[in-house]
């Protein structure tokens, strides 16, 4: 009876150690855990195209003091994405061509930091540069992380409209026809004055099936896990790496910051 009981003790742990933490023995295909203060962009790989800064990026000492420097977006009292004078950052890394792929780091939101409506956080994208801003195409996709009022985090994609016919109506999504797709919606929280690491797992459908997959990981717990979705109409869209984007908004005013705000990254991860 000890034996059968161990056993099955056995198979409880490895069945909650499945359920909250994403396997770590994946194939790295790029990483960046130190910053060069003299060029923010060194070792990110960062496209030329559709990028920004406007003075917002830089590499600054760890908040809570660690030894190490992390990546600073400072965002000016009063800015959000239109606003173009230290508005927050933006660009593409371009790490490969995958199926799949799952990107892990960790973010700090400075003490006390006003959530207002709501921001974009770095996420994944697939195929052109691009797909942001309201701008859908069937060349490209993006699964950024958006932080709403009170911190409430969510996956924002830019994804096909087709969809199966319910999607739209689970109780986890929101579909905007104008701009992306809120998925998990208030299935974690954002806190200030601390560093919290989040994770998300993009598995591509096949091209005519409905079988892609979006996980997320938050502080270690699996928070979202969304099965059956078009994340690609064409075999030529692949994930190709991170979207780093970070601004508060949200187009219009209403969404702008209530003071200086200050937001933190570091270690970050793409692995198979």
């Amino acid at each position: 009876m000890t034996g059968i009981f161990l056993k099955i003790i056995g198979l409880y742990v490895l069945c909650i150690a499945l359920h909250v933490i994403p396997v770590q023995t994946r194939d790295t295909l790029w990483q960046k855990t130190t910053f060069n203060s003299n060029n923010v962009h060194d070792g990110f790989k960062a496209l030329d195209e559709k990028q920004f800064n406007e003075g917002s990026l830089s590499v600054a000492n760890d908040p809570t003091g660690g030894s190490r420097d992390v990546v600073k977006v400072f965002i000016k009292k009063g800015s959000y994405v239109k606003i173009k004078d230290k508005r927050g950052a933006q660009f593409y890394t371009d790490v490969g061509s995958k199926d799949t792929m799952t990107l892990s780091y960790q973010v700090y939101f400075q003490t006390g930091m006003d959530f207002v409506r709501g921001g974009k956080l770095p996420g994944l994208y697939g195929g052109d540069p691009g797909c942001s801003g309201g701008r859908q195409s069937v060349n490209c996709l993006s699964t950024r992380f958006m932080w709403r009022s009170n911190g409430d985090g969510e996956v924002y994609a830019y994804i096909p409209r087709n969809q199966d016919a319910n999607f739209c109506n689970s109780n986890d999504v929101y579909c905007n026809p104008d701009y992306g797709t809120s998925i998990g919606r208030g299935s974690w929280r954002f806190r200030t004055g601390r560093w919290e690491r989040i994770v998300q797992r993009i598995k591509l459908n096949r091209p005519g099936k409905k079988n892609g997959r979006i996980l997320v990981w938050f502080n270690g717990k699996k928070v979202v896990d969304k099965r059956n979705v078009i994340l690609r109409e064409n075999s030529s869209v692949k994930l190709r790496g991170l979207f780093f984007s970070v601004f508060f908004g949200g187009s219009s005013s209403s969404w702008a910051t209530t003071a200086d705000s200050s937001i933190y990254f570091r270690n970050f991860r793409i692995t198979t």
